[in-house]
């Protein structure tokens, strides 16, 4: 079985490659190859809405990500989570960070799929930390797809 990756509603994001960016963090990091995360790309209201009712944080953000818990021997693939990621910030940070909006996007979902891993940033080093790792598997992924690396 393989790792899937379902793209819901990309405003206007390439969806093959936010699948193939989900697909080579969970390679990166270890996931089981029946492994299963939903990715949903939306605008600022729909993720502060999810902020607000599931992290009592009433404010948009970049990137949530919701983990699942599976019951083990459940069969089918593994569900790892949900990642959101908001169109309208990812574009505005792209244009604050000088690079494609596909770019942002790709290393959002990214960000997400290492919060379903484990990964926390709660702390400046943790952040930092977390960035390198993202970046990197966002190279990973853009050479896999053919694609020049951004640096």
């Amino acid at each position: 079985m393989a790792i899937l990756v379902t793209i819901h509603n990309a405003q206007l994001a390439r969806k093959s490659r936010l699948r193939r960016a989900a697909q080579a963090a969970l390679r990166a990091e270890g996931a089981p190859a029946a492994a299963e995360v939903s990715v949903l790309v939306t605008d600022d209201d729909e993720v502060r809405r999810l902020n607000r009712d599931y992290r009592g944080v009433d404010a948009a953000t970049d990137v949530l990500a919701f983990p699942q818990e599976q019951a083990p021997g459940e069969p089918g693939p593994r569900l790892l989570g949900d990642v959101v990621v908001s169109a309208p910030t990812a574009r505005r940070q792209a244009r604050a960070r000088r690079r494609a909006a596909d770019e942002e996007m790709e290393l959002l979902v990214i960000h997400g799929v290492l919060h379903l891993t484990g990964w926390r940033d709660d702390t400046e080093q943790e952040r930092r930390r977390m960035l390198r790792r993202a970046r990197e598997i966002q190279r990973l992924a853009r050479a896999a797809g053919g694609e020049r690396a951004s640096p």
